[in-house]
């Protein structure tokens, strides 16, 4: 993630949200998003997450996605500093990378760990 900043740097606006309480996370995404892509020309936004949540903010509002795979964080990462970012600069960014989201979807438990289950 820090060199995918520091390459972004002076090319690119760049907003990163984080560790946002889970029951706030899908209104303050979705309104985020919102905010950050008015202005826009919604192909020259992309979204980087690592949740089905992520996925689904980008799609409500018409922007690009790329996802980051829990547990193949390096090698996601590295993905798209190598590809990724080039196809999107140059206009050419496929979205979405199918075999990417079902590997997010499959690498994702079905339950929560820190959820107690009654």
């Amino acid at each position: 993630m820090r060199e995918s900043l520091r390459r972004l740097a002076g090319i690119a606006g760049v907003v990163v949200v984080s560790a946002t309480p889970i029951e706030a996370l899908p209104r303050e995404w979705s309104e985020h998003i919102a905010v950050v892509s008015k202005g826009f020309v919604r192909e020259k936004v992309l979204m980087v997450g690592d949740a089905p949540g992520d996925l689904n903010t980008s799609a409500a509002n018409g922007i690009l996605f790329y996802p980051i795979i829990a547990g193949d964080e390096e090698a996601s990462w590295s993905q798209l500093l190598e590809k990724g970012f080039g196809r999107f600069f140059a206009g050419t960014y496929c979205d979405p990378y199918e075999k990417l989201l079902e590997r997010l979807h499959q690498a994702l438990p079905d339950e929560t760990p820190w959820k107690e289950i009654t």
